[in-house]
C-alpha cells in the first residue's frame, strides 16, 4: 500500500512540475537567429499576436503589460499607448530590455535579445534604429511568393542601411497606398502590411534601384558580422570597450596626443577626447568611420586584437606652427576683405590669416567695424534671400496636385522643420492640413472600395445559393484581414440585411 501511495505522490508531482513549466505564450522559434538577417523583436511580437489569434495590443495590453516593471511603460500599454515608446522596440534601451525580458519569460525563450541590438549597447549610443519600419518590397514578395512565413529583418530598420543588399534597391519607408510612415509598433501591427489601410507592403512596383557603393557594401558587412554573431558569443562588451581600444590605439601607434590621433581618423579632437575619457559614445557614424580608417570592422576591433591595423596617416596639419604675419600684411587683408562681394566675419579673417582679433581692433578699428558691418549687413541680406526662397518654395507645395506632408517637404527641400516653421509658420499649418485632408480622403475612398467589394461578394455568394458567412466572405476578400476592423463588420451586416438576412 506504501509503494502504490508512494508512486501516486510521485506521479502527482511530476503532473504539478508539468503544469508549472507551461508557458503563457507558444515557444515560437525566432527568424534568421545566428544569420545577418535575423527577425526584429517587434516582427516577433506581430507573429506571436497571430499566432494566438489576438490583435497586438490585446498581447500588449493584457499579456507583456504586467510582466513589466518600468511602471510609466507599464501603464502606458495597460491604456492602449503604443505610440510613444514604439521606437524604442528594436534598439538597445531600458525599454527593448523590458520587452525582452517579458517576452522571454512568457515564451521560456532565452535568445530574445538577440532580436535587438541589446548585445552590442556597450559600443553603440541610442538612436541606432530609424524611426519608422522600412522593407524591401522585392524581398517580401519574393518571401511570400515561396510560401514562407513573413517577417521583417533587423537589418532593415539600421539607420545606415539604406538600400536592399540583394536588390540593390533604396528602402522603403512609406506604404505606397496610404503614403504614411508605419511605427515599429501599433495595435494592428502585422508583418508585411500597413497597419493602418491593411495594404499589402510588396505592392509598389516602382523601385529607385541604386547600386551599392563601397561604403554601402562596408556598412553591410559590419552589421552583418554583428548581428549574425549576437547570439553566438558569451562576452559582450562594455561602455568603456571604446575608451580602452582608442588608447591601446594610441600606445600601438605610439601617440600621446589625443589631437594628433583626431588628426589620423580625420574626426574633431574634442569629440575624440570625450570617447578617450570614457565621457560619451560615438555615433554609429563616427564608429563605422574609424573601423574604415583602421581597416577593421567593428567586431574585429572587439574580438580580433591581433589584427593588423592598416592605417593612412596624414600630415598634421593643424599641429604645424602658425606662420607670423605682419601688422602691414593684416590691414592689407582687412582692406581686402572690406571689398569683398561674399564678407566675411572678422572671427573667420583671423583664423585663415593667422592673426590675433585684439591686434586688428588695436591697430586698426576702423577698419575692423567696417568688416564687421558689411558681414552684418550680408548676412541680414542672405537670411532674408533664403526667408524668400523658403516661402516659394511652400507656395509651390501648396501648389502641387497631390500634397505631400510637412516632414516630406523638410526632407525634399533639405530644409528642417524647425527653420520652415519659424520662417511662415502659417504657410506650414497650411500644408499640415491640407495633407490631413487628403489622408482623410484616401481613407474615405478606400473605405467605400472595401465596402462594395464586400457587398459585391455577398451579393454573389448569395446568388450561388450559398450563406455569406463572414467566414465566406473574408476567404473571398483580397486583404483577409481586414476583418478584424469593426466597420468592415458592420458592412457585412448591412449587406447582409439588405438581402433580408437576419
Amino acid at each position: 500500500m506504501n509503494l502504490i501511495l508512494s508512486s501516486l505522490t510521485d506521479e502527482q508531482g511530476k503532473v504539478e512540475n508539468f503544469l508549472s513549466s507551461r508557458t503563457e505564450l507558444y515557444n515560437i522559434k525566432p527568424i534568421g537567429i545566428g544569420t545577418p538577417y535575423v527577425e526584429s523583436l517587434s516582427s516577433y511580437i506581430s507573429r506571436i499576436a497571430e499566432d494566438h489569434n489576438l490583435a497586438v495590443s490585446a498581447l500588449l495590453s493584457k499579456v507583456i503589460a504586467p510582466m513589466l516593471n518600468i511602471d510609466y511603460l507599464k501603464d502606458q500599454l495597460s491604456q492602449g499607448i503604443i505610440k510613444d515608446t514604439s521606437h524604442f522596440i528594436n534598439e538597445n534601451s531600458p525599454v527593448t530590455l523590458e520587452y525582452s525580458n517579458a517576452l522571454e519569460l512568457l515564451t521560456s525563450r532565452d535568445d530574445l535579445r538577440s532580436l535587438t541590438m541589446l548585445n552590442w549597447q556597450g559600443i553603440f549610443s541610442k538612436k541606432l534604429f530609424s524611426r519608422y519600419r522600412k522593407w524591401c518590397p522585392i524581398c517580401l514578395n519574393k518571401i511570400k511568393s515561396n510560401s514562407k512565413i513573413i517577417y521583417e529583418p533587423l537589418i532593415w530598420y539600421i539607420s545606415d542601411i539604406k538600400k536592399c543588399e540583394v536588390h540593390e534597391v533604396v528602402l522603403h519607408d512609406k506604404c505606397s497606398n496610404c503614403k504614411r510612415n508605419l511605427p515599429f509598433l501599433h495595435k494592428k501591427l502585422m508583418v508585411g502590411y500597413c497597419q493602418y489601410c491593411g495594404s499589402w507592403l510588396g505592392d509598389n512596383l516602382v523601385f529607385n534601384k541604386k547600386n551599392l557603393t563601397e561604403e554601402d557594401t562596408f556598412i553591410y558587412q559590419n552589421y552583418k558580422e554583428l548581428l549574425a554573431n549576437s547570439s553566438k558569443q558569451s562576452i559582450y562588451p562594455t561602455r568603456v570597450f571604446i575608451s580602452n581600444f582608442l588608447n591601446r590605439l594610441m600606445k600601438k601607434l605610439d601617440i600621446r596626443s589625443v589631437a594628433k590621433l583626431a588628426n589620423i581618423l580625420e574626426l574633431n579632437p574634442g569629440t575624440v577626447n570625450s570617447w578617450v575619457k570614457g565621457r560619451r559614445q560615438p555615433s554609429s557614424e563616427s564608429l563605422l568611420k574609424i573601423a574604415r580608417k583602421i581597416g577593421l570592422t567593428i567586431y574585429e576591433m572587439i574580438y580580433d586584437n591581433n589584427k593588423k591595423l592598416v592605417l593612412e596617416i596624414k600630415k598634421d596639419s593643424y599641429l604645424q606652427q602658425q606662420k607670423s604675419i605682419s601688422i602691414s600684411e593684416i590691414e592689407d587683408r582687412l582692406k581686402k576683405e572690406v571689398n569683398s562681394k561674399e564678407p566675411k566675419s572678422l572671427n573667420r579673417i583671423s583664423k585663415e590669416y593667422g592673426f590675433y582679433i585684439d591686434t586688428a581692433k588695436r591697430n586698426f578699428p576702423i577698419l575692423c567695424e567696417k568688416v564687421t558691418e558689411n558681414f552684418n549687413s550680408y548676412k541680414e541680406q542672405k537670411v532674408k534671400k533664403r526667408r524668400i526662397e523658403i516661402e516659394e518654395k511652400l507656395k509651390d507645395c501648396l501648389s502641387k496636385e497631390t500634397p505631400i506632408s510637412l516632414n516630406q517637404f523638410s526632407k525634399d527641400n533639405g530644409i528642417t522643420l524647425k527653420t520652415a516653421k519659424t520662417v511662415s509658420p502659417n504657410l506650414c499649418k497650411k500644408v499640415v492640413k491640407r495633407y490631413e485632408e487628403y489622408i482623410h480622403e484616401l481613407k474615405r475612398q478606400r473605405v467605400q472600395i472595401i465596402k462594395r467589394e464586400i457587398k459585391e461578394i455577398v451579393n454573389t455568394l448569395h446568388q450561388k445559393g450559398i450563406y455569406p458567412s463572414s467566414n465566406k466572405v473574408q476567404e473571398n476578400l483580397e486583404n483577409k484581414h481586414l476583418f478584424r476592423k469593426e466597420w468592415v463588420k458592420q458592412a457585412w451586416k448591412e449587406a447582409l440585411e439588405s438581402l433580408g438576412y437576419n
